[in-house]
């Protein structure tokens, strides 16, 4: 057997684009003030290390995360990386892990071989750093669609299940890419919308199929991308008339979910869509850029 054969069968992803996740500390945003973790929350880690191929999390030299045993483990076998970068005195707290990782992305997207995307575990993130976005993008929500491993899930467990189970959420990732593409072309959005979530729909199913397999919890749950565009496109291409509108039905997912824990218990897997920023300094419009995971109630 050549060594290209054999890589391949032994790594699912040899000789395809590395797909990389730029990712941030735990923000949350108060009232009082915000509060920034030492580590990266714990299941939207697991879900990265679900849908990605290598994962960035950038430090800084104003505030300390020294993270934790996940962080440490993820180092070890080469899938974290954590550059460092150097800013000025800041009264926002949030502000040095921000815009690290817009530094990131702008280093990395678009590098041969390689396509980068940034996870913000809240949607006001991005959205504080007004110099860096535009208004002009959409947002793509999975509501009750997606599985990813519970926040106690040990991570080899996890590197493990996705050595046998790759192809199925590979498969996600990429329709999720194409329908993205194709929202910001396409010159007849309802006939190809149907079509492009039957296809979604689907992948999903797929996955939630082959997680049930898995012997550790699994929670259900969203998963916002945001997708830049131009207004412009949005009026030629029709789209406009998405953002806000009723929600679409997943029912292969559905009937997936009620199979696995009852017709009662099962969620209603829905697709909507939102206004939401673009990047100032992005490259490539016609994929999303930024992924949010919310965890739901335990599935499995």
């Amino acid at each position: 057997m050549g060594e290209a054969k054999r890589r391949k069968q032994q790594d699912p992803s040899y000789g395809k684009p590395l797909r990389g996740l730029i990712m941030t500390s735990e923000i949350v945003k108060r009232p009082e003030g915000t509060r920034v973790s030492a580590s990266i929350e714990p299941q939207q880690l697991r879900y990265a290390l679900l849908f990605w191929d290598k994962i960035v999390w950038p430090s800084n030299n104003l505030i300390f995360a020294a993270g934790n045993e996940d962080s440490a483990f993820l180092e070890t076998t080469k899938i974290l990386e954590r550059p460092r970068h150097e800013f000025a005195s800041t009264t926002d707290p949030a502000e040095p892990f921000v815009r690290s990782q817009l530094q990131e992305f702008q280093k990395r997207d678009n590098k041969d071989r390689e396509v980068w995307d940034l996870c913000q575990n809240t949607a006001v993130l991005l959205a504080s750093v007004s110099d860096a976005t535009h208004p002009g993008g959409m947002g793509i929500e999975l509501i009750r669609a997606i599985p990813v491993p519970d926040k106690d899930v040990p991570l080899n467990e996890i590197l493990e299940f996705k050595r046998k189970r790759h192809a199925e959420f590979v498969a996600l990732r990429a329709e999720i890419d194409t329908l993205a593409a194709r929202l910001n072309s396409t010159s007849n959005p309802d006939t190809d919308l149907q079509q492009l979530i039957k296809h979604i729909d689907k992948a999903c199913a797929d996955a939630l199929r082959v997680s049930s397999e898995w012997q550790f919890p699994v929670r259900l749950s969203n998963k916002k991308m945001a997708l830049d565009l131009k207004p412009f496109e949005l009026i030629a291409g029709g789209l406009g008339g998405l953002l806000g509108a009723d929600y679409f039905n997943m029912s292969t997912s559905q009937e997936i979910l009620a199979g696995i824990v009852g017709t009662a218990a099962a969620a209603k897997s829905i697709v909507k869509f939102t206004s939401d920023i673009g990047l100032q300094s992005i490259r490539r419009p016609r994929s999303p850029f930024s992924y949010i995971a919310y965890a739901h109630s335990e599935l499995f």
